[in-house]
Protein backbone atom coordinates (compact mmCIF):
# COMPACT_ATOMS: atom_id res chain seq x y z
CA UNK A 1 0.00 0.00 0.00
CA UNK A 2 1.30 3.42 -0.99
CA UNK A 3 0.16 6.50 0.92
CA UNK A 4 0.09 9.74 -1.04
CA UNK A 5 -0.04 12.23 1.85
CA UNK A 6 -1.53 15.67 1.15
CA UNK A 7 -2.63 14.49 -2.28
CA UNK A 8 -4.60 17.64 -3.14
CA UNK A 9 -6.86 16.82 -6.11
CA UNK A 10 -5.47 13.28 -6.42
CA UNK A 11 -3.67 13.66 -9.74
CA UNK A 12 -0.37 12.34 -8.36
CA UNK A 13 -2.16 9.44 -6.69
CA UNK A 14 -3.54 8.38 -10.07
CA UNK A 15 -0.05 8.64 -11.53
CA UNK A 16 1.36 6.37 -8.81
CA UNK A 17 -1.44 3.86 -9.37
CA UNK A 18 -0.89 3.81 -13.15
CA UNK A 19 2.86 3.40 -12.75
CA UNK A 20 2.58 0.59 -10.20
CA UNK A 21 -0.13 -1.18 -12.18
CA UNK A 22 1.99 -1.14 -15.35
CA UNK A 23 5.07 -2.25 -13.42
CA UNK A 24 3.28 -5.18 -11.80
CA UNK A 25 1.78 -6.19 -15.16
CA UNK A 26 5.21 -6.16 -16.81
CA UNK A 27 6.66 -8.22 -13.98
CA UNK A 28 3.64 -10.53 -14.11
CA UNK A 29 3.44 -9.98 -10.36
CA UNK A 30 0.18 -10.94 -8.73
CA UNK A 31 0.70 -8.87 -5.61
CA UNK A 32 -2.14 -6.69 -4.37
CA UNK A 33 -1.83 -2.96 -4.90
CA UNK A 34 -3.53 0.01 -3.27
CA UNK A 35 -2.86 3.74 -3.34
CA UNK A 36 -4.37 5.78 -0.52
CA UNK A 37 -4.54 9.51 -1.13
CA UNK A 38 -5.30 11.82 1.76
CA UNK A 39 -5.80 15.53 2.14
CA UNK A 40 -7.29 17.76 4.83
CA UNK A 41 -9.48 19.46 2.21
CA UNK A 42 -12.61 17.34 1.81
CA UNK A 43 -13.68 19.18 -1.36
CA UNK A 44 -10.43 18.15 -3.04
CA UNK A 45 -10.91 14.57 -1.85
CA UNK A 46 -14.41 14.46 -3.35
CA UNK A 47 -12.99 15.67 -6.66
CA UNK A 48 -10.20 13.08 -6.53
CA UNK A 49 -12.74 10.29 -6.05
CA UNK A 50 -14.43 11.31 -9.31
CA UNK A 51 -11.18 10.89 -11.24
CA UNK A 52 -12.00 13.61 -13.78
CA UNK A 53 -9.46 16.26 -14.72
CA UNK A 54 -9.17 19.19 -17.11
CA UNK A 55 -5.74 19.19 -18.74
CA UNK A 56 -3.84 21.41 -21.09
CA UNK A 57 -3.06 19.19 -24.10
CA UNK A 58 0.41 20.65 -24.59
CA UNK A 59 1.38 19.70 -21.02
CA UNK A 60 0.75 15.96 -21.32
CA UNK A 61 0.76 14.96 -24.99
CA UNK A 62 3.93 12.89 -24.69
CA UNK A 63 2.14 10.74 -22.08
CA UNK A 64 -1.17 10.51 -23.98
CA UNK A 65 -0.88 6.77 -24.83
CA UNK A 66 -0.17 6.04 -21.17
CA UNK A 67 -3.27 7.95 -20.03
CA UNK A 68 -5.44 6.46 -22.79
CA UNK A 69 -4.65 3.03 -21.36
CA UNK A 70 -6.43 3.96 -18.09
CA UNK A 71 -8.75 6.83 -18.93
CA UNK A 72 -11.19 8.16 -21.46
CA UNK A 73 -9.56 11.16 -23.09
CA UNK A 74 -11.70 13.71 -24.87
CA UNK A 75 -10.10 16.99 -25.86
CA UNK A 76 -8.85 18.57 -22.65
CA UNK A 77 -10.69 16.18 -20.31
CA UNK A 78 -9.47 12.94 -18.75
CA UNK A 79 -11.81 10.62 -16.86
CA UNK A 80 -10.13 7.63 -15.26
CA UNK A 81 -11.85 4.30 -15.77
CA UNK A 82 -12.76 1.82 -13.07
CA UNK A 83 -9.83 -0.34 -14.21
CA UNK A 84 -7.47 1.99 -12.31
CA UNK A 85 -9.88 3.72 -9.92
CA UNK A 86 -10.48 0.41 -8.12
CA UNK A 87 -6.89 0.57 -6.83
CA UNK A 88 -7.34 4.01 -5.25
CA UNK A 89 -8.90 5.17 -2.01
CA UNK A 90 -9.24 8.85 -1.14
CA UNK A 91 -9.81 9.91 2.46
CA UNK A 92 -9.87 13.17 4.36
CA UNK A 93 -6.99 13.22 6.83
CA UNK A 94 -5.02 15.77 8.84
CA UNK A 95 -1.36 14.73 8.80
CA UNK A 96 -0.91 16.14 12.29
CA UNK A 97 -2.36 12.78 13.37
CA UNK A 98 -1.19 9.32 12.39
CA UNK A 99 -3.76 7.21 10.50
CA UNK A 100 -5.30 4.55 12.72
CA UNK A 101 -6.50 1.93 10.25
CA UNK A 102 -3.72 1.63 7.70
CA UNK A 103 -0.19 0.30 7.38
CA UNK A 104 1.94 1.34 4.44
CA UNK A 105 4.96 0.03 2.57
CA UNK A 106 5.63 3.36 0.83
CA UNK A 107 4.72 6.92 1.83
CA UNK A 108 5.15 9.86 -0.53
CA UNK A 109 5.12 13.16 1.34
CA UNK A 110 7.81 15.42 -0.13
CA UNK A 111 5.28 18.08 -1.00
CA UNK A 112 4.42 18.34 2.71
CA UNK A 113 7.90 19.11 3.95
CA UNK A 114 8.56 22.08 1.71
CA UNK A 115 6.00 24.18 3.62
CA UNK A 116 7.04 23.50 7.22
CA UNK A 117 9.93 24.13 9.60
CA UNK A 118 11.98 21.39 11.24
CA UNK A 119 9.83 20.93 14.38
CA UNK A 120 6.73 20.24 12.27
CA UNK A 121 8.73 18.08 9.84
CA UNK A 122 9.90 15.93 12.74
CA UNK A 123 6.35 15.56 14.07
CA UNK A 124 5.04 14.54 10.64
CA UNK A 125 7.95 12.20 9.98
CA UNK A 126 7.38 10.41 13.30
CA UNK A 127 3.68 10.02 12.42
CA UNK A 128 4.57 8.63 9.02
CA UNK A 129 7.17 6.25 10.48
CA UNK A 130 4.64 4.97 13.03
CA UNK A 131 2.38 3.60 10.27
CA UNK A 132 5.16 2.39 7.98
CA UNK A 133 5.80 -1.33 7.69
CA UNK A 134 9.28 -2.66 8.21
CA UNK A 135 10.91 -2.64 5.76
CA UNK A 136 9.29 0.48 4.36
CA UNK A 137 10.14 3.59 2.42
CA UNK A 138 9.27 7.27 2.68
CA UNK A 139 9.93 9.83 0.00
CA UNK A 140 10.20 13.01 2.03
CA UNK A 141 12.51 15.22 0.01
CA UNK A 142 15.14 17.12 1.97
CA UNK A 143 15.03 16.47 5.72
CA UNK A 144 17.92 17.10 8.12
CA UNK A 145 19.78 13.89 9.05
CA UNK A 146 19.21 14.28 12.81
CA UNK A 147 15.43 14.45 12.28
CA UNK A 148 15.58 11.32 10.13
CA UNK A 149 17.55 9.48 12.83
CA UNK A 150 15.20 10.56 15.65
CA UNK A 151 12.26 9.19 13.64
CA UNK A 152 13.99 5.79 13.50
CA UNK A 153 14.67 6.03 9.78
CA UNK A 154 17.77 5.87 7.61
CA UNK A 155 18.60 7.91 4.52
CA UNK A 156 18.57 5.91 1.30
CA UNK A 157 20.44 7.60 -1.51
CA UNK A 158 20.51 11.30 -2.07
CA UNK A 159 17.02 12.05 -3.34
CA UNK A 160 15.12 12.28 -0.07
CA UNK A 161 14.25 8.58 0.18
CA UNK A 162 14.17 7.23 3.69
CA UNK A 163 14.19 3.64 4.83
CA UNK A 164 12.69 1.92 7.86
CA UNK A 165 14.65 -1.29 8.49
Amino acid sequence: VLWSACCSNGAESYSYAMYLHRLFQRLDAGCPMRVVGTDINETLIEGARKGAYQVKPDEWQEFRPYFEHYADVTGDRIIFREEIRRFLTFLPHDIKKAPRKHRFQVIVCANVFQYYKDDAREHFLRNFASVLDSPGYIYAGVVRPEIVARAGLEPLGRYGMLYKP
